[in-house]
């Protein structure tokens, strides 16, 4: 998983949808939990920073007593919320993004 610090990086899936990824977003998280290949190709759209993590690692870190984890569910949820006009006219279920 990398956690994108700077920069921007636009994905593409295989059946040709678009997305753009920036500073915050996980890249990769959810693969890196399940230990699949990434559902999307992935190409820098400017100068990246990004902080790398590996999946037990990650899980490792928010088992700790921390705000961590309440941070990272947020800003999941906000992602999702964000996009779900967009995923909505895509007629694709939150629950399969």
């Amino acid at each position: 998983m990398y956690v994108i610090l700077e920069g921007r990086v636009r994905c593409t899936t295989e059946d040709g949808r678009e997305f753009v990824c920036g500073p915050g977003y996980p890249l990769g998280n959810l693969e890196s939990q399940c230990d699949t290949p990434r559902r999307h190709e992935a190409v820098t759209d400017t100068a990246v920073t990004t902080l790398r993590n590996d999946g037990d690692v990650f899980l490792d870190t928010l088992e700790q007593p921390s705000e961590m984890a309440t941070d990272f569910v947020a800003s999941m949820a906000s992602a999702l919320i964000t996009r779900l006009p967009e995923i909505r006219k895509e007629g694709v279920s939150p629950a399969m993004v």
